[in-house]
């Protein structure tokens, strides 16, 4: 069984060996169910995302126009979905440099304040034609 992926609401400030290296002010963060990243979503709709290895910002993309309240990785690592005040849920697909978002879901009556994987199901699949 797969664990699932951490989430929380937090400001993020990282140091090592009494040396400050990174702060960036979070709404919400994810860390990819691989270990390899960190998604960090702000007040601005901005995603950020970090190598959890070196702290290194990667890249960083407007996953909406308002509030990020909810981030949360694939099982795989490779997609993120996302939440807003705009009320829409996001899927976007990460690679290595960049972002592309997948499929907007719309309808929401409110603010969307948590998005989640079902772990046991491959529901990516149906939006990569596999």
């Amino acid at each position: 069984m797969t664990k699932p992926p951490r989430c929380s609401r937090s400001i993020m400030a990282v140091c090592r060996s009494g040396k400050f290296l990174l702060l960036l002010i979070a709404r919400t963060t994810s860390q990819s169910p691989d270990g390899k990243s960190i998604a960090v979503a702000n007040n601005e709709g901005v995603v950020t995302i970090v190598s959890a290895a070196t702290l290194a910002s990667r890249f960083f993309f407007e996953a909406h126009a308002v509030k990020v309240r909810a981030v949360c990785f694939s099982p795989d690592s490779s997609t993120l979905l996302t939440g807003s005040d705009d009320r829409t849920v996001k899927l976007h697909q990460i690679n290595a440099l960049k972002s592309q978002l997948v499929k907007s879901f719309c309808g929401h009556r409110s603010s969307v304040t948590s998005v989640q994987f079902d772990h046991c199901i491959d529901g990516l699949s149906d939006w990569r034609g596999t």
